[in-house]
Protein backbone atom coordinates (compact mmCIF):
# COMPACT_ATOMS: atom_id res chain seq x y z
CA UNK A 1 0.00 0.00 0.00
CA UNK A 2 1.41 3.19 -0.87
CA UNK A 3 1.67 6.43 1.08
CA UNK A 4 -1.33 8.29 -0.98
CA UNK A 5 -3.75 5.24 -0.34
CA UNK A 6 -2.64 5.34 3.34
CA UNK A 7 -3.33 9.11 3.63
CA UNK A 8 -6.78 8.36 1.82
CA UNK A 9 -7.85 5.26 4.04
CA UNK A 10 -7.15 7.52 7.28
CA UNK A 11 -9.34 9.93 5.69
CA UNK A 12 -12.08 7.54 4.93
CA UNK A 13 -11.97 6.28 8.57
CA UNK A 14 -11.68 10.05 10.03
CA UNK A 15 -15.49 10.93 8.48
CA UNK A 16 -16.55 7.17 9.89
CA UNK A 17 -15.75 8.18 13.20
CA UNK A 18 -17.37 11.34 13.11
CA UNK A 19 -20.58 9.91 11.66
CA UNK A 20 -20.64 7.49 14.35
CA UNK A 21 -20.64 10.31 16.84
CA UNK A 22 -23.42 12.29 15.40
CA UNK A 23 -26.02 9.34 15.76
CA UNK A 24 -25.02 9.27 19.00
CA UNK A 25 -25.21 12.64 20.46
CA UNK A 26 -28.23 13.75 22.57
CA UNK A 27 -30.82 16.64 21.76
CA UNK A 28 -30.05 20.18 23.33
CA UNK A 29 -32.16 20.93 26.04
CA UNK A 30 -33.85 24.33 26.44
CA UNK A 31 -35.25 25.99 29.47
CA UNK A 32 -37.09 29.03 30.29
CA UNK A 33 -37.45 31.47 33.41
CA UNK A 34 -40.16 34.01 34.07
CA UNK A 35 -39.19 36.91 35.79
CA UNK A 36 -41.24 40.08 36.25
CA UNK A 37 -41.17 43.98 36.06
CA UNK A 38 -43.09 46.09 38.22
CA UNK A 39 -44.18 49.86 38.62
CA UNK A 40 -47.02 51.60 40.55
CA UNK A 41 -48.50 54.40 39.45
CA UNK A 42 -49.30 57.66 41.50
CA UNK A 43 -51.34 60.63 41.08
CA UNK A 44 -49.31 63.09 39.87
CA UNK A 45 -49.56 65.96 42.17
CA UNK A 46 -48.16 68.63 40.16
CA UNK A 47 -45.41 69.41 42.58
CA UNK A 48 -42.04 68.62 40.35
CA UNK A 49 -41.40 72.33 38.16
CA UNK A 50 -41.67 71.08 34.91
CA UNK A 51 -39.29 73.76 33.81
CA UNK A 52 -40.25 76.51 31.17
CA UNK A 53 -39.62 75.16 27.54
CA UNK A 54 -38.59 77.20 24.51
CA UNK A 55 -41.13 77.86 22.07
CA UNK A 56 -38.95 77.56 19.53
CA UNK A 57 -36.20 75.58 20.11
CA UNK A 58 -35.13 72.29 22.14
CA UNK A 59 -33.89 72.93 25.77
CA UNK A 60 -35.30 74.90 28.08
CA UNK A 61 -35.25 78.99 29.17
CA UNK A 62 -35.42 81.10 32.10
CA UNK A 63 -37.49 83.49 31.14
CA UNK A 64 -37.06 87.74 33.14
CA UNK A 65 -41.08 88.45 33.32
CA UNK A 66 -43.05 87.32 34.95
CA UNK A 67 -40.60 84.96 37.43
CA UNK A 68 -43.66 83.51 39.46
CA UNK A 69 -44.58 79.51 38.89
CA UNK A 70 -47.59 78.68 37.39
CA UNK A 71 -50.55 76.90 38.94
CA UNK A 72 -48.97 73.56 40.00
CA UNK A 73 -51.51 70.37 39.94
CA UNK A 74 -51.53 67.27 37.46
CA UNK A 75 -53.06 69.92 34.79
CA UNK A 76 -51.07 73.09 34.91
CA UNK A 77 -50.46 76.34 33.51
CA UNK A 78 -47.03 76.91 33.83
CA UNK A 79 -45.95 80.23 32.39
CA UNK A 80 -47.80 82.97 30.56
CA UNK A 81 -45.38 86.12 29.56
CA UNK A 82 -46.72 88.98 29.99
CA UNK A 83 -47.57 91.48 27.13
CA UNK A 84 -45.42 94.65 27.11
CA UNK A 85 -46.67 97.08 24.53
CA UNK A 86 -44.11 99.82 25.31
CA UNK A 87 -43.76 103.46 25.73
CA UNK A 88 -46.64 105.27 22.82
CA UNK A 89 -47.40 108.91 22.34
CA UNK A 90 -51.28 109.99 22.45
CA UNK A 91 -52.87 109.75 19.65
CA UNK A 92 -56.75 110.97 18.50
CA UNK A 93 -56.66 108.36 16.12
CA UNK A 94 -57.59 104.77 16.01
CA UNK A 95 -53.90 103.14 16.45
CA UNK A 96 -52.71 99.51 16.82
CA UNK A 97 -49.36 98.68 19.03
CA UNK A 98 -46.98 95.44 18.21
CA UNK A 99 -46.37 93.64 21.89
CA UNK A 100 -42.37 93.56 22.41
CA UNK A 101 -40.48 90.19 22.37
CA UNK A 102 -39.94 88.41 25.83
CA UNK A 103 -36.70 88.28 27.01
CA UNK A 104 -35.33 84.67 27.92
CA UNK A 105 -32.08 82.82 28.79
CA UNK A 106 -31.25 79.30 28.14
CA UNK A 107 -30.79 76.75 30.74
CA UNK A 108 -27.35 75.25 29.70
CA UNK A 109 -25.21 73.18 32.08
CA UNK A 110 -22.09 75.46 30.75
CA UNK A 111 -23.44 79.28 30.36
CA UNK A 112 -27.03 80.24 29.05
CA UNK A 113 -27.42 82.43 26.22
CA UNK A 114 -29.57 85.47 26.14
CA UNK A 115 -32.38 85.84 23.92
CA UNK A 116 -35.48 87.13 23.00
CA UNK A 117 -38.42 85.07 21.46
CA UNK A 118 -42.54 85.25 21.07
CA UNK A 119 -44.74 85.53 23.83
CA UNK A 120 -46.18 82.38 24.60
CA UNK A 121 -47.36 79.95 27.13
CA UNK A 122 -47.27 77.05 28.62
CA UNK A 123 -49.30 74.27 30.27
CA UNK A 124 -48.99 70.86 31.10
CA UNK A 125 -51.37 67.82 31.71
CA UNK A 126 -49.59 64.92 33.72
CA UNK A 127 -53.18 63.32 34.76
CA UNK A 128 -52.21 60.09 32.95
CA UNK A 129 -55.86 59.90 31.84
CA UNK A 130 -54.76 61.86 28.08
CA UNK A 131 -58.76 62.94 28.50
CA UNK A 132 -57.66 66.19 26.87
CA UNK A 133 -58.40 69.78 28.29
CA UNK A 134 -59.26 73.69 26.82
CA UNK A 135 -57.21 76.79 27.58
CA UNK A 136 -59.37 80.01 27.30
CA UNK A 137 -58.86 83.46 28.25
CA UNK A 138 -60.33 86.85 29.05
CA UNK A 139 -59.64 90.54 29.95
CA UNK A 140 -60.64 90.40 33.88
CA UNK A 141 -59.77 94.23 34.26
CA UNK A 142 -59.44 97.12 31.49
CA UNK A 143 -56.51 98.90 30.99
CA UNK A 144 -56.15 101.14 34.24
CA UNK A 145 -54.19 104.07 35.12
CA UNK A 146 -51.87 103.43 37.51
CA UNK A 147 -52.28 106.75 39.12
CA UNK A 148 -55.68 108.39 38.36
CA UNK A 149 -57.29 104.75 38.15
CA UNK A 150 -58.23 105.56 34.69
CA UNK A 151 -59.49 103.36 32.10
CA UNK A 152 -58.69 102.77 28.22
CA UNK A 153 -62.51 102.32 26.67
CA UNK A 154 -62.58 100.06 23.74
CA UNK A 155 -59.50 97.97 24.00
CA UNK A 156 -58.58 94.78 21.95
CA UNK A 157 -56.23 92.09 22.03
CA UNK A 158 -55.08 90.16 19.47
CA UNK A 159 -53.70 86.90 19.45
CA UNK A 160 -52.53 85.66 16.14
CA UNK A 161 -50.00 82.83 14.81
CA UNK A 162 -49.93 80.44 17.06
CA UNK A 163 -47.75 77.51 16.78
CA UNK A 164 -47.40 74.50 19.72
CA UNK A 165 -44.57 72.17 20.59
CA UNK A 166 -43.87 69.70 23.24
CA UNK A 167 -41.30 69.62 25.78
CA UNK A 168 -40.08 65.67 24.25
CA UNK A 169 -39.54 68.01 20.75
CA UNK A 170 -41.53 64.81 19.48
CA UNK A 171 -43.13 65.52 16.18
CA UNK A 172 -45.29 62.27 16.17
CA UNK A 173 -46.58 63.20 19.72
CA UNK A 174 -50.51 63.82 19.46
CA UNK A 175 -50.08 67.42 19.30
CA UNK A 176 -53.82 69.74 20.67
CA UNK A 177 -55.89 69.79 17.30
CA UNK A 178 -57.51 73.56 17.70
CA UNK A 179 -55.56 76.84 18.14
CA UNK A 180 -57.29 79.77 17.06
CA UNK A 181 -55.45 82.19 14.89
CA UNK A 182 -57.18 85.29 15.89
CA UNK A 183 -58.38 85.52 19.77
CA UNK A 184 -59.45 88.98 20.80
CA UNK A 185 -59.90 89.94 24.06
CA UNK A 186 -61.48 92.65 24.97
CA UNK A 187 -62.97 93.90 29.03
CA UNK A 188 -65.90 92.21 29.50
CA UNK A 189 -65.92 89.82 26.25
CA UNK A 190 -66.00 86.68 28.25
CA UNK A 191 -63.65 83.62 27.78
CA UNK A 192 -62.34 83.02 24.72
CA UNK A 193 -60.94 79.64 23.21
CA UNK A 194 -57.14 79.67 22.44
CA UNK A 195 -56.09 75.95 22.63
CA UNK A 196 -58.01 72.37 23.03
CA UNK A 197 -56.46 69.05 23.07
CA UNK A 198 -59.17 66.60 22.81
CA UNK A 199 -59.35 62.98 24.18
CA UNK A 200 -55.84 61.22 23.32
CA UNK A 201 -54.29 64.18 22.62
CA UNK A 202 -51.86 67.13 24.85
CA UNK A 203 -50.61 64.75 27.48
CA UNK A 204 -47.43 66.28 28.77
CA UNK A 205 -46.10 69.48 28.82
CA UNK A 206 -46.71 71.94 25.78
CA UNK A 207 -45.61 75.58 24.63
CA UNK A 208 -47.71 77.73 22.38
CA UNK A 209 -46.06 80.47 21.27
CA UNK A 210 -47.60 83.39 18.88
CA UNK A 211 -45.34 83.73 15.72
CA UNK A 212 -41.74 82.35 15.72
CA UNK A 213 -38.78 85.50 16.76
CA UNK A 214 -36.04 82.86 15.03
CA UNK A 215 -38.08 83.28 11.66
CA UNK A 216 -39.94 86.35 11.96
CA UNK A 217 -38.74 88.88 14.76
CA UNK A 218 -41.00 91.66 13.36
CA UNK A 219 -43.93 89.08 12.69
CA UNK A 220 -43.93 87.81 16.08
CA UNK A 221 -44.33 91.02 17.14
CA UNK A 222 -47.44 91.78 15.77
CA UNK A 223 -48.69 88.40 16.49
CA UNK A 224 -49.90 90.08 19.48
CA UNK A 225 -50.92 93.75 19.20
CA UNK A 226 -52.99 96.24 20.93
CA UNK A 227 -55.85 98.06 19.86
CA UNK A 228 -57.18 101.70 20.96
CA UNK A 229 -59.80 103.55 19.41
CA UNK A 230 -59.07 106.98 18.95
CA UNK A 231 -62.18 108.82 21.38
CA UNK A 232 -61.33 106.44 23.99
CA UNK A 233 -60.07 108.91 27.10
CA UNK A 234 -55.89 109.07 28.06
CA UNK A 235 -54.17 110.19 30.84
CA UNK A 236 -49.94 110.37 30.75
CA UNK A 237 -49.23 107.55 32.88
CA UNK A 238 -48.53 103.72 32.96
CA UNK A 239 -51.43 101.66 32.49
CA UNK A 240 -51.80 97.78 33.43
CA UNK A 241 -54.97 94.99 32.99
CA UNK A 242 -55.62 91.84 34.44
CA UNK A 243 -55.77 89.12 31.87
CA UNK A 244 -57.41 85.64 33.18
CA UNK A 245 -56.13 82.42 31.40
CA UNK A 246 -57.94 79.09 32.31
CA UNK A 247 -57.38 75.58 31.67
CA UNK A 248 -59.90 72.89 32.45
CA UNK A 249 -60.59 69.17 31.98
CA UNK A 250 -62.03 68.89 27.96
CA UNK A 251 -65.07 66.64 29.40
CA UNK A 252 -66.55 69.77 31.48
Amino acid sequence: MNISSKLLLSALLGVGTAGAAVTTAHAAETQSYTSHGKIEMIKNDGTTDPGVIDPTDPGTVDPTDPTNPGTGGPLSIDYVSNFNFGKQKMSGNNETYNSELVAVTTVDPVAGTKKDVANFLQVSDNRGSVTGWKLSVKQAKAFTSEVTNKTLDGTTITLSNPEVRNADNNAAKPAPSTLVNGVDISANSGDKLVMQAKDGEGAGTWAEAFGNATKDAEKAKSSVKLAIPGDSKKVAEKYSSDITWTLTDAGL
